[in-house]
């Protein structure tokens, strides 16, 4: 095994450490880390599993653009493996986080979940993607 994987490997274990010890901002930015070497060592699927990681913590900490920004920063890496169900839910969970803090982005973010999924031939599946965009939309007329 090569000395990179091991320093992945460090910062995935420091992550869950930091966790654990509810150190959530060092374990954001091990998790970030983590992405970072898993892009390097071209493997997109575990990279955007860590950013959704590093996403679901800045949650945590109350720090909304790192949420829009990592989780669209996963579903990038998951459209770059080519899954785009995984690409949409990454979106959609970035949306669902930020509907009381930063709505207008939440509906962007549910708007480009439903975008990839009509892209991959499958408008049945952003039905109710469509319908928490429109809730959200509600709520800001009010």
């Amino acid at each position: 095994m090569e000395l990179r994987h091991f320093g992945i490997m460090k910062c995935t274990f420091e992550a869950n450490g930091f966790r654990l010890a509810k150190n959530n901002e060092k374990a954001k930015a091990a998790f970030e880390k983590a992405s970072k070497g898993q892009e390097m060592l071209a493997s997109p699927w575990d990279a955007a599993k860590h950013m959704e990681s590093a996403a679901a913590l800045a949650k945590e900490i109350g720090n909304w653009s790192e949420v829009s920004d990592f989780y669209r920063r996963a579903s990038e890496l998951y459209n770059e493996c080519g899954r785009p169900q995984p690409a949409s839910d990454a979106l959609a969970k970035g949306a669902r986080a930020l509907e009381e803090t930063a709505p207008d982005e939440a509906i962007r973010l549910y708007t480009d979940a439903c975008d990839i999924l009509e892209e991959d031939g499958k408008e049945q599946m952003a039905f109710d993607l469509y319908r928490a965009a429109t809730g959200v939309y509600v709520k800001l007329e009010k």
